[in-house]
C-alpha cells in the first residue's frame, strides 16, 4: 500500500460524522446535538469540519462523572421544562449508585453501609421521607443497616435481602430519642424481602419514639429464628401499619418458632410503658408456619384500637398475643388454621402471656374485644390440632364487652374462648356462631366445663325454649315408685316417663348447698335454686326406655329443620351415666335422636350437650292441631344409676348457649 493509500485507510477508519456519533448515543445524541456540543464534523484527530472534536474525547467527557450534566432531557408535553439528564437522574438514589452488586454472591455491605450513610447525611427539616431504591434482585450483607431520617425503602418487590449478621437486619430511627419530634415519622418500606438472620435479630427494628411506620408487601422466608420478629417496634410507634405482607416461619430442616409483628410498649428498660400507644393495623397480611413445624407468634399488640383486617394465620403456636390492659381491639375477617398438636396447646388468641409481657399484673383487664366474620379451622376432629384452642388467657385476665358477631368453627371439639375462674368477666355478647365439628365433646363457650365459682355476666340474651328449666319448680317429687313411670310433679312442662315393671325409682328435688364443703354449689350451676336427683335403687323388667320430658315454648315452624343444641349441668354420683337426647312432635310423630350421646362423668358438676337437626317438615306435611313439641333426656333404661341434673337449656344454633344468658 502506498502513502496515499495509507493516509485515506486510516481516514476512513477513524472519520466519525455527527450522524454516526448521534446514533451510537441514542436520545443523548440529539440533546448534545441541539445544545451545540458538536461542530460540523468529529473525527479522532481533529482536522475536518469547522468547529469539529474528536469522538473519543466526546465519549470521556460523556463517560466521567459529570457527563450526564453535559445531556440535555425534555419531558414530552407542551409544558414540559428542559432539564439535564444529570437533574433527571438525582430524581432517584439506589444502592446501587454506591456500588452493590445485588447478585446474591458478592459481599454488598460496604456498598449498602455508603447508601445508608448519604441518605442519613442529607437534610431533615421537617421529616420529609428519602427514598432508596433497590433495583437488583439479591442483595448479601452483615451488618445492620441503620436509617437515621426518614426514608422509604423501595425493593420493587423483587429485592432480597440475605442478612448474614446476628443483629438486626434494618434499624428505622436513630438511637437515643427521648420523645415525639416531627422529624422522626413516616418511615416507609416497600417490596422488600428477607431472608437469613438468626435467633436474636430481627428484619425490621423501629427504634423508640418512631411514629407512623408503615410495611408495604414484604416477605420474610423463615427469617430469623426463636426469639427474632420480622417487625419489631419497640417503644411509643403510633400508627403502625402493615399491608399485603407474607411471613414463612418454617423450613424443611429446622423447628425455630419464628415470629411475624410485635408492638412491645416497653422502652429498652423492659419496665417503662408507653401505656398502650403502640396502635397496630394489619391488613391483608398472610402469616405460614405450616408444612414442617409449628411457628412462633404471628402478631403480638400491646396498642389500644389494633386491628387485623383479613388476611390469615396457618400454623403459628400462637396467633394473636393482646397484652393485659389493650383495649378496643378488633379481629375482623381473618382466616386461622391450627395444624400442630402441641402441647402445650396451639391457640389462635392469648389475652396476655405466660412471660413477657410488661403490663402483667399491674393491668389485668381487657376491654371492648371484637371478634367479626371470621373463619376458624381448629383441627381438633383429624388429629393435625387435637389439643388446639381458639381463644384463652395466659394469665388470670378479666374479660370485659367481648363482642363476637360472625364466627365459624370446622373441625372443633374445643371451647370458644377459655376463661379463667375469676370473678369480673361481664357483658359478654355474641351473634351468629357456626359450628362444624363436635361441640358435644367440650359443650361450653366462654365457661369451663366444669362448673367455676365465678360465673361470667352476659351483655345479651338468647332464647331458650325450655318452659321448666329449673328444677326449683317441682312441687311434688317422686319417691319409691315402681315402673311403669308417668309422673308431672304437679307442674305443667316436666314429666317422666317409661316402660317396664317393677323396681324403684325416685325424682327428688335438691337445694343446691352454698358453703365451702361444696365448693359453692349454687355459684358453681349458676345460681340454680335446686337441681333434680334421678336414681333408680332396683332394676325393673322389660324396660326399654325411660325420659324426662321438658315442654318447647314454640310454634311447631319455627324449629322444624333448625340446628338446635340441648344443654345442663350434671353430676353422676357413683358411676359413669350415659344420656341420650330425643327432640319429638308428639301428636305427628316425628323423632330426631341427638347425634352425640353425652357420658357424665362421676364427680364435680360440668356442663354437657347434644346436638339435635329437628326434623323438617316434608311437602304437603300439616301439624295437628294443638301440636306439642318436647325435648327429652333419655336416662339408662332397666339399670341402677344415679344422676343430679340442673339448668336445662334447648336453644337454636350450632353451639350450646350459656345458662345465664339464656331467658
Amino acid at each position: 500500500m502506498n502513502s496515499m493509500d495509507e493516509r485515506e485507510h486510516v481516514e476512513s477508519s477513524t472519520l466519525m460524522s455527527r450522524r454516526k456519533l448521534m446514533a451510537s448515543l441514542g436520545m443523548a445524541g440529539a440533546a448534545i446535538a441541539a445544545g451545540g456540543l458538536l461542530g460540523r464534523e468529529a473525527n479522532a484527530e481533529g482536522g475536518s469540519g469547522s468547529n469539529a472534536r474528536p469522538a473519543r474525547e466526546i465519549r470521556a467527557e460523556l463517560e466521567a462523572s459529570s457527563g450526564a450534566s453535559m445531556v440535555g432531557f425534555l419531558q414530552s408535553g407542551s409544558a414540559a421544562v428542559p432539564r439535564t439528564v444529570y437533574s433527571k437522574l438525582c430524581e432517584t438514589i439506589s444502592v446501587e449508585d454506591f456500588g452493590a452488586v445485588g447478585d446474591g454472591v458478592t459481599d454488598d455491605t460496604a456498598a449498602l453501609l455508603s447508601a445508608a450513610a448519604y441518605v442519613n447525611a442529607i437534610p431533615n427539616p421537617d421529616g420529609v421521607p428519602v427514598e432508596l431504591v433497590f433495583t437488583r434482585t439479591h442483595y448479601l450483607f452483615g451488618t445492620t443497616l441503620k436509617f437515621t431520617r426518614p426514608v422509604h425503602l423501595n425493593g420493587c418487590r423483587s429485592a432480597y435481602m440475605l442478612y448474614t449478621g446476628s443483629g438486626n437486619a434494618i434499624q428505622l430511627g436513630p438511637d437515643g430519642l427521648t420523645g415525639l419530634t416531627d422529624t422522626q415519622k413516616y418511615y416507609s418500606v416497600y417490596g422488600l424481602n428477607f431472608r437469613g438472620g438468626t435467633t436474636g435479630g430481627c428484619a425490621f427494628y423501629v427504634a423508640p419514639w418512631v411514629i407512623y411506620p408503615s410495611f408495604d408487601k414484604c416477605r420474610f422466608d423463615a427469617f430469623g429464628g426463636n426469639e427474632s420478629w420480622a417487625i419489631f417496634c419497640q417503644y411509643n410507634s403510633w400508627s403502625i401499619y402493615v399491608r399485603d405482607c407474607e411471613f414463612w416461619g418454617s423450613t424443611p430442616v429446622d423447628n425455630d418458632k419464628r415470629n411475624f409483628f410485635k408492638a412491645a410498649g416497653v422502652d429498652l428498660d423492659g419496665v417503662t410503658l408507653d401505656y398502650w400507644a403502640c396502635r397496630a393495623n394489619i391488613i391483608d397480611c398472610w402469616i405460614y408456619s405450616g408444612g414442617y413445624y409449628a411457628g412462633g407468634t404471628a402478631v403480638w399488640f400491646s396498642g389500644w384500637k389494633s386491628r387485623i383486617q383479613g388476611g390469615g394465620i396457618e400454623g403459628p403456636f400462637t396467633g394473636v398475643v393482646i397484652a393485659a390492659g389493650c383495649n378496643d381491639v378488633e379481629l375482623s375477617g381473618v382466616y386461622w388454621e391450627s395444624l400442630f398438636a402441641n402441647t402445650p396447646a396451639p391457640r389462635f388468641l392469648q389475652l396476655s402471656a405466660p412471660s413477657g409481657d410488661a403490663y402483667w399484673p399491674a393491668h389485668s383487664t381487657v376491654k371492648r374485644l371484637k371478634i367479626k366474620d371470621m373463619y376458624a379451622n381448629m383441627h381438633n376432629t383429624d388429629s393435625l390440632a387435637s389439643n388446639g384452642r381458639f381463644a384463652l388467657c395466659a394469665q388470670n385476665i378479666k374479660v370485659i364487652d367481648l363482642d363476637i358477631d360472625g364466627l365459624t368453627l370446622v373441625h372443633s371439639s374445643k371451647p370458644i374462648f377459655e376463661l379463667p375462674d375469676v370473678a369480673g368477666h361481664r357483658g359478654i355478647s355474641y351473634r351468629d356462631i357456626k359450628h362444624d365439628g363436635n361441640i358435644g365433646a367440650e359443650t361450653f363457650l366462654f365457661e369451663t366445663q366444669y362448673a367455676n365459682t365465678n360465673r361470667p355476666g352476659y351483655g345479651m340474651t338468647q332464647h331458650n325454649y325450655v318452659k321448666v328449666p329449673d328444677f326449683s319448680a317441682i312441687v311434688t317429687g317422686v319417691t319409691g315408685a315402681a315402673a311403669p313411670l308417668n309422673d308431672s310433679f304437679g307442674i305443667d312442662g316436666l314429666t317422666i316417663t317409661s316402660d317396664g315393671t317393677g323396681g324403684s325409682y325416685s325424682v327428688t328435688k335438691v337445694a343446691s348447698d352454698n358453703t365451702a364443703g361444696t365448693s359453692f354449689e349454687l355459684y358453681r350451676i349458676g345460681q340454680q335454686l335446686s337441681y333434680g336427683l334421678f336414681r333408680c335403687t332396683a332394676a325393673p323388667s322389660g324396660q326399654t326406655y325411660y325420659t324426662v320430658n321438658f315442654d318447647i315454648d314454640a310454634a311447631p315452624t319455627e324449629l322444624q329443620g333448625e340446628n338446635c343444641v340441648l344443654s345442663f349441668w350434671a353430676k353422676a354420683n357413683n358411676a359413669p351415666v350415659t344420656l341420650k337426647a330425643i327432640h319429638a312432635f308428639r301428636m305427628s310423630g316425628l323423632l330426631t335422636e341427638a347425634n352425640n350421646p353425652q357420658v357424665v362423668a362421676v364427680g364435680d358438676w360440668k356442663r354437657y350437650a347434644m346436638q339435635i337437626s329437628v326434623q323438617a317438615f316434608s311437602p304437603g306435611f300439616a301439624a295437628a292441631a294443638g301440636e306439642k313439641q318436647q325435648v327429652s333426656i333419655v336416662l339408662p333404661a332397666g339399670v341402677l344409676f344415679s344422676l343430679a341434673i340442673a339448668g336445662v337449656v334447648f336453644n337454636k344454633g350450632d353451639v350450646a348457649i350459656p345458662l345465664s344468658c339464656s331467658r
